[in-house]
């Protein structure tokens, strides 16, 4: 690993079915297929749309 870089590159911006994501207020997004990625994410309260960057460790 490199510290400042992100684990895996263009890792998607929109939470796919099976992703942590499920704070309505906020949460990060880690996604068990491809390892590595992680977003945050901010949504709408009753919204299904997210809005996610990803975070580099």
């Amino acid at each position: 690993m490199f510290a400042g870089r992100c684990a895996t590159p263009g890792c998607p911006t929109t939470p796919i079915d099976g992703s942590a994501c499920s704070a309505p207020d906020g949460a990060t997004c880690t996604y068990p297929v491809g390892g590595g990625c992680a977003l945050s994410c901010t949504c709408g309260a009753g919204s299904k749309t997210w809005a996610c960057t990803q975070t580099c460790p």
